[in-house]
């Protein structure tokens, strides 16, 4: 059942993919006199984000159109947001800001990158988490009789069940499976999304060493092989993958605002590692899992893919980096265990930021 009147979202961060997030949003019909509250901390790039979406919404009436309004504010491991949430009053929370951009690993960079590189995109899981902890406990003081749905887009694929775990609340995630699906869709030229059906992780958003750890998917429940080819054109724009996911993901914000239903895919749904297709109906979300794949399944199979980003994410929020990543950071920091429970990510994250500060200033090693 949809809800009658204006809504309120909140879109934190103002990079690439809030931006996208929030041209679609422009133009994905929200009710009249709507607001999204764009969050960022640098003068000027929220109002920016801000002027791009009444740019997307073309001549739209004033009293038809979403208001898009920049807010200035601080949103750190240790900033307390619960003030602004309860001034804001969204009904719906959008983390699109973290402390590890993953455009820093593109091209030759610096040895933190070369780092990264090696061990794997989930070293980064601490720096991933760090502003999606305070927020989602922000979220749970707020909500009051009407809780605030809080969607986090920052690596939700191993983020998500460390706040799930820690009993912080998180619907979903946005991009990574989606925006492979999206690109699958476009390639089927699929105008139905619920025909499609695809499990993944953000490992997938590189096709892997090994075919038997490619992404599984169906169409009409009908189990299809090869999905490498049919991503293979999208997964050589990354630029591609980022609007593609943004842009389906405002499909998804639309519906968790205003109560209505929407079908795709999520990554890191209802706090569980991976990506997997969903559904939501009057705000709930429930998994959409093809015929013959028990959760059970999809989990064992979601642990070893999730291998290749260097860590492994348990249900119950527990971390194990791979022997490769160990490998890679051993150098750097001797002592750091194999697994970690999602309670010592902010111990973690203070000492990945030490190390990042000081490899950023180094040039990468030859023999690497």
């Amino acid at each position: 059942m949809s809800r009658d009147g204006p809504v309120s979202i909140a879109v934190i961060g103002t990079g690439e993919f809030a931006t996208v997030l929030c041209r679609a949003l422009a133009t994905a019909g929200l009710p009249p006199a709507s607001t999204v509250h764009v969050i960022g901390r640098t003068p000027g790039a929220a109002e920016r984000v801000c002027a791009a979406a009444d740019a997307a919404a073309g001549p739209v009436a004033v009293d038809a159109a979403a208001a898009f309004r920049p807010v200035h504010a601080e949103i750190g491991p240790t900033a307390d947001v619960r003030g602004l949430l309860a001034r804001l009053r969204p009904g719906v929370v959008v983390l699109c800001a973290s402390l590890q951009s993953p455009a820093e690993f593109r091209g030759d960079g610096s040895r933190w990158a070369q780092l990264v590189r090696t061990a794997g995109f989930a070293v980064t899981l601490p720096l991933q988490a760090a502003l999606a902890a305070p927020v989602a406990a922000a979220c749970a003081d707020v909500g009051g009789d009407r809780p605030v749905t809080f969607v986090n887009a920052c690596f939700p694929d191993a983020v998500n069940p460390t706040l799930h775990a820690r009993g912080l609340p998180v619907l979903c995630g946005l991009g990574n499976v989606a925006s492979l699906a999206a690109a699958a869709g476009a390639a089927l030229d699929l105008t139905d999304p619920a025909r499609l059906k695809i499990l993944a992780h953000h490992a997938h958003l590189h096709r892997p060493p090994h075919e038997r750890l490619e992404a599984r998917w169906w169409v009409d429940d009908v189990p299809h092989a090869d999905v490498g080819t049919l991503l293979e054109a999208a997964r050589g724009s990354r630029g591609r993958l980022n609007n593609l996911g943004a842009t389906v993901a405002a499909g998804m914000v639309r519906a968790l605002a205003v109560g209505g239903e929407w079908t795709g895919h999520a990554p890191g749904p209802l706090g569980l590692p991976g990506g997997f297709p969903v559904e939501i109906r009057d705000g709930t979300l429930t998994l959409r899992l093809p015929p013959g794949v028990p959760l059970t399944a999809a989990l064992a199979w979601t642990a070893e893919v999730s291998a290749l980003d260097g860590a492994t994410v348990a249900p119950d929020g527990v971390v194990r980096l791979t022997d490769q990543a160990r490998g890679a950071l051993a150098a750097h920091l001797p002592g750091l265990p194999a697994t970690f429970a999602p309670q010592a990510l902010p111990g973690l994250c203070t000492t990945l930021l030490e190390l990042r500060e000081r490899l950023r200033g180094q040039e990468p090693e030859e023999s690497a």
